[in-house]
């Protein structure tokens, strides 16, 4: 979301970008300005990026910069002098390590500050409180730290702020309230804590609040209810319980809807799914009842998995037990669960193939934003959720190639991959408990590693759960094969306690978003492998008298066969014996 505010942003606001003509060649950057930023990009060691430092609005001074990552852009149309002013900063992606200089807030006339996608640590200064000017601030997926500042308060223009995915401790600022313009806030993955300040009821034209992977406490806020004009709304994996609000039905102009991975109870609210909603997630919360009467509307996706939520009517009772299993607070060893299994193989994205002597199962259906779907013929379960901020209709959650695949013998496990914008989960029900070994496959089909075009700058980071547990963090699948279209495995062990095996792909907030098209990101896998390390001494006894059931079988036909050959082989001995025995004593004839 924030590239395109910034781009929405650039092209309302009148600025010279990056030293373009100027009439009045007389025009010189404020010196102040001058100063600090130079001081600024000393401190991050990137001043060499910069062609012309005593005139950073000059047309050449940026001629060593990657226009991808840095940006400055300038006003340069003042009435009262010819002086020129930093008005947008951009140092995105660059790895910068280090602290937010004090320098920075010398640069006064900002109104657009975007410092994401680096490795800055330590306290935001106080003294960002002084960018009254400040529209867009983004301070997302860096290292930062302490309480996110309260000074964040004074910057009353701001029309988005995001401090996502960094190391902030403590509760929100209830002086987030004042800033009344505020239409994007994101802070998902932040690290605050406690309870949501009720002074966010204040931000009456927010139209996109993410909340998400946050300890924040309490009950659910109702006053949320009350900012009318959200249309994206994701407060799931967070520790907030109690019921859904009613006053949310007036929700009326969301399109997406996430609340799952709480501790939410009781019903969903009557007309929780107003008109405009296109996906609902109430996964993994104890929410029970029944599904709302028009859950199954045309263009709606909803995904309960993992709730006590009764689903009887529209599943048959297989369905339903194997949904059962998927609470977290259930056990599945006593449900009527048809078989059980001591394997599960799935194609991501694609028809059923043979691989390695593996039939991998189909998985080539489209998901919704906030959805999944189960097969009860195998039992198991794909849920998907996410949805692309610039197209929530998008159902691009399938992806494949024409092109060739390298690095393996099986190049048509690799075309097609099954991809998320956030959260995307298997989930193989009825396994055999024990220990397991669960291969993944993965190819990169979408991203570039062209290095001699911008296609190749695009980077997909994403998370990998198993069993809860994370085992890869940041996993880059172009690094690890060595180039993109290029086939690998990542192997791990699990055990299965509970008939359950849980694999998450989970999107973090890392990457690009946009290379090579908007909504280039989160997790994508080709295929998954799940095989048992245990021998038939581990297995419960009704697998146990199946195996037997099997062997005694197979032992039988072995025997049933040798009799059969022994049969042959004596017969056709006789049949020799008797002809040697009429031929020697055959008469001889007379000459």
């Amino acid at each position: 979301m924030a590239p395109l505010i910034l781009l929405f942003l650039t092209s309302t606001l009148s600025l010279l970008p990056l030293g373009a003509s100027q009439t009045n060649t007389t025009t010189t950057t404020d010196t102040i300005e001058v100063s600090a930023l130079i001081a600024v990009f000393d401190s991050w060691n990137i001043l060499g990026m910069l062609n012309r430092p005593h005139d950073p609005c000059a047309p050449t001074a940026w001629l060593n910069a990657p226009k991808e990552n840095l940006v400055v852009n300038c006003n340069c149309s003042s009435p009262v002098d010819n002086t020129c002013h930093i008005v947008e900063l951009k140092v995105s992606g660059l790895n910068i390590v280090g602290e937010i200089p004090n320098e920075l807030f010398d640069l006064k006339e900002l109104v657009q500050l975007d410092l994401s996608q680096n490795l800055l640590s330590g306290q935001v200064p106080p003294a960002i409180g002084s960018l009254s000017n400040m529209s867009f601030l983004d301070l997302s997926m860096n290292k930062l730290s302490g309480n996110v500042p309260s000074e964040l308060g004074n910057l009353t223009k701001l029309y988005s702020l995001s401090f996502r995915s960094n190391r902030f401790n403590g509760v929100l600022p209830e002086e987030l309230g004042n800033l009344t313009s505020l239409q994007y806030l994101y802070f998902d993955s932040s690290g605050v804590t406690g309870d949501l300040p009720h002074e966010l009821a204040k931000l009456r034209k927010l139209k996109a609040l993410w909340v998400f992977d946050n300890d924040i406490t309490g009950t659910v806020p109702s006053f949320i209810g009350s900012l009318k004009d959200l249309t994206d709304l994701r407060i799931y994996g967070t520790s907030l319980k109690g019921p859904i609000p009613t006053i949310f039905s007036a929700l009326e102009k969301l399109e997406v809807f996430y609340l799952g991975t709480n501790n939410l109870t009781g019903d969903l609210p009557t007309g929780i799914i107003t008109p405009n909603l296109t996906a609902l997630d109430v996964s993994f919360n104890p929410i029970s009842g029944s599904l709302p009467y028009d859950h199954n509307k045309e263009g709606f996706s909803m995904n309960f998995i993992g709730t006590l939520i009764d689903s009887r009517r529209i599943y048959d009772s297989r369905s339903s037990d194997i949904l059962y299993c998927l609470h977290e607070d259930t056990s599945c060893s006593g449900q009527n669960l048809t078989s059980s299994s001591s394997s599960f193989s799935v194609k991501c994205g694609g028809k059923k193939i043979f691989a390695s002597g593996t039939e991998f199962y189909e998985d080539s259906d489209v998901l919704g934003a906030a959805d999944f779907r189960l097969n009860t013929t195998h039992q198991w379960v794909v849920s998907n959720v996410g949805s692309h901020p610039s197209n929530p209709n998008s159902s691009h959650y399938i992806v494949t190639t024409n092109a060739e695949i390298l690095g393996t013998s099986e190049p048509e496990l690799y075309k097609t991959a099954r991809v998320s914008p956030s959260s995307l989960r298997y989930y193989a029900v009825g396994l055999v408990n024990g220990k397991y070994t669960v291969n993944l496959h993965f190819a990169e089909i979408v991203i570039s590693d062209n290095s001699s075009s911008w296609k190749g700058l695009g980077k997909r980071l994403f998370d990998i759960y198993i069993q809860g547990n994370r085992v890869l963090q940041d996993f880059n699948i172009i690094d690890e094969a060595k180039g993109s279209k290029r086939a690998m495995n990542k192997t791990f062990e699990a055990n299965v306690t509970n008939s359950v095996m849980d694999i998450h792909f989970f999107w973090a907030g890392k990457g690009t978003c946009c290379i090579p098209y908007e909504g280039t990101y989160g997790p994508l896998v080709s295929a998954i492998h799940v095989y048992p390390d245990f021998n038939r001494t581990n297995l419960p006894s009704t697998h146990k008298e199946g195996m037997a059931g099997r062997l005694v079988g197979f032992a039988s036909l072995c025997i049933a066969g040798a009799a059969i050959l022994s049969s042959i082989v004596y017969l056709r001995w006789k049949w020799t014996a008797i002809g040697r025995t009429q031929t020697h004593s055959a008469p001889e004839e007379k000459s």
